[in-house]
């Protein structure tokens, strides 16, 4: 924040902002504060509507806005900068909830930032809890991935979500709208099954379809998963479990919460942003994910991140893992709900032109 804080100060033709969760505690608040003193020519901020009825990671109108001040507070600062129409900050809401919170599920998951000609490409959003979480985010300065990366914002802005493959130079992004980027993730997955030694793979959330594709990997590629021992849903952690006990995997519980997306592939290839690659990202979220084949920044990201977060996690035994009937269920049940729905609301695929 200290980083991306300096840049916007200095910004002078751009601050494009886009996350799912923004609030107005301390880190909204400081955000807010750097695009207003920002003499850039254009100032935008996208926040998915999510961020109007959740707050800190609960219904942002359950009981505490009644009980808790503070909260209610919150709540409301965060909905007045949120619907702010006359300031030179551009405020932009996606993916509406929808008449009794039918669309709910449709989120536009992406976290990017781009000031002037640098971006930032990951996983962190704008909130305290968000801050306090493990993450990481890559700072980009290639034009060729700042200008697609900018593409996809301003189309977005624009209210079409598009499914996308950008070639680059060594790698390539993928633009997943979810209901209709069936075809990119199986391209996306296609490049994680090519490993032939090694897959590192670390998410809070990580479920099926990608578990379903990696149990049909050769035995001899080493897969690894790295998720969080304190998790925020619990719910997708038994899932986990459930769907690796008789797996050769390694499982690593991460000290802490960890909300950090990235798959490393062989050593040699990276991919990261902001897909948790769990059902929910696969039929119902917009999301953006990175390829690089960089040696920098794959070296970058194995001696920053992966060494300490192996060393700051615990191997699990698999055969110690005791079946969760009811989060079983409860899985089961969600997978259906979540297909009908995507069916049913499926987000419209807008051609990139």
């Amino acid at each position: 924040m200290d980083d991306l804080e300096m840049r916007i100060l200095k910004s002078k033709d751009r601050v494009m902002i886009q996350a799912m969760t923004f609030e107005m505690d301390k880190a909204g608040m400081r955000l807010i504060s750097a695009m207003k003193k920002s003499k850039a020519k254009e100032k935008i901020l996208c926040i998915d509507s999510y961020s109007l009825v959740n707050i800190n990671d609960g219904w942002a109108y359950g009981a505490r806005y009644f009980t808790n001040k503070k909260h209610r507070d919150e709540v409301k600062a965060t909905r007045k900068i949120l619907t702010l129409k006359d300031s030179d900050i551009h405020v932009v809401l996606t993916n509406p909830v929808g008449f009794l919170g039918m669309k709910y599920p449709f989120r536009n998951h992406k976290k990017m930032m781009i000031v002037d000609n640098m971006a930032y490409l990951g996983g962190i959003n704008f909130s305290d809890h968000n801050f306090s979480w493990h993450d990481f985010m890559v700072r980009i300065s290639d034009d060729e991935v700042v200008g697609s990366l900018e593409r996809d914002f301003r189309l977005t802005i624009q209210k079409k979500n598009q499914s996308a493959i950008q070639q680059l130079t060594t790698g390539r992004i993928y633009f997943l709208n979810g209901s209709n980027s069936g075809v990119e993730y199986e391209l996306l997955f296609d490049e994680i099954l090519k490993a032939k030694k090694s897959i590192s793979i670390l998410s809070p959330y990580v479920s099926d379809p990608l578990l379903s594709r990696l149990k049909k990997l050769n035995p001899q590629v080493t897969v690894n998963i790295f998720t969080p021992q304190k998790n925020n849903k619990s719910i997708m952690k038994h899932g986990l479990y459930d769907a690796i006990r008789h797996t050769n995997f390694n499982l690593y519980e991460y000290r802490g919460m960890s909300h950090l997306k990235a798959i490393l592939v062989d050593d040699s290839k990276l991919l990261f942003g902001s897909s948790n690659f769990d059902i929910v990202s696969y039929y119902l979220e917009q999301e953006v994910v990175m390829v690089s084949e960089d040696e920098r920044l794959v070296a970058a990201f194995r001696d920053q991140i992966l060494v300490p977060d192996r060393n700051q996690s615990e191997l699990i035994d698999l055969l110690s893992l005791k079946r969760n009937v009811t989060s079983r269920i409860v899985l089961i049940l969600l997978k259906k709900i979540i297909a009908i729905l995507a069916q049913l609301f499926s987000v419209k695929n807008d051609p990139q032109d």
